[in-house]
């Protein structure tokens, strides 16, 4: 637990400040703080789904790794919806959680397998 609560709290920390950077570059000065919040939530869900990819173990790895994905990724997506109950989405929202976090996920998928086969040379 204290290993994912520093994990969600690096990575937050990252991608808010990569987000700070991007949009003072881009003219915006501030950043809201339901956007914050958003980013938060969606930070712990990948920070669960790190955690989900190293606990779900299934013969094949493959299986392992896609169970975990669509029950994070269903879970982004009740997010998205429920958020959008309370605040305009915008048109675009589904489509770019969907690349965004697939595009996550397959870095750290690569990144646990290329962890376990350094281990495995050892």
């Amino acid at each position: 637990m204290k290993k994912g609560f520093l994990s969600f709290c690096i990575v937050f920390t990252v991608l808010t400040i990569t987000s700070s950077i991007w949009q003072l570059f881009d003219g915006q000065p501030a950043d809201s703080n339901v956007h914050i919040l958003n980013r938060a939530a969606l930070t712990a869900i990948a920070v669960c789904t790190i955690m989900l990819f190293a606990k779900v173990t299934f013969k094949s790895k493959i299986l392992s790794y896609l169970v975990a994905y669509s029950v994070s990724m269903s879970i982004v997506f009740v997010y998205i919806w429920f958020f959008g109950l309370f605040q305009p989405l915008h048109p675009d929202a589904y489509r770019d959680v969907f690349f965004n976090f697939t595009a996550i996920a397959a870095v750290i998928c690569l990144a646990l397998e290329t962890n376990t086969f350094v281990k495995r040379k050892r």
